[in-house]
């Protein structure tokens, strides 16, 4: 598996970045490599606090005006090919919720 993130946005683009495993982990920004973690092959604890840190996003989200902040929701696309395995989609799910994220879980075919 491979895990492509949707970050909520007030406006748009949505805010996109993908967890590979190639065959270190790796989070990848429009088809291209944004930020190595470590060079093991899979996820650990840490790997989403390391992109978070790195695109300098935030866990919350707030309405049109800056105002009445509020946890933000990351969907999470599961693509069923490459080598993540369902430790690390946990592993990341437990991650984002201890960062103060909302994941919402999808499955591609």
């Amino acid at each position: 598996m491979y895990f492509t993130l949707l970050f909520e946005t007030n406006y748009g683009p949505t805010e996109i970045y993908e967890l590979c495993f190639h065959p270190a982990v790796v989070w990848m920004k429009d088809g291209e490599d944004f930020c190595q973690p470590h060079r093991g092959p899979y996820f650990v604890a840490g790997d989403f606090t390391f992109l978070v840190q790195h695109a300098k996003t935030s866990s919350q989200a707030t309405n049109d005006n800056g105002h009445n902040p509020r946890p933000r929701k990351v969907s999470i696309v599961c693509h069923h090919t490459e080598e993540g395995r369902e430790e690390d989609l946990n592993l990341l799910i437990a991650e984002m919720k201890s960062e103060g994220f909302i994941p919402q879980l999808m499955v591609a075919n």
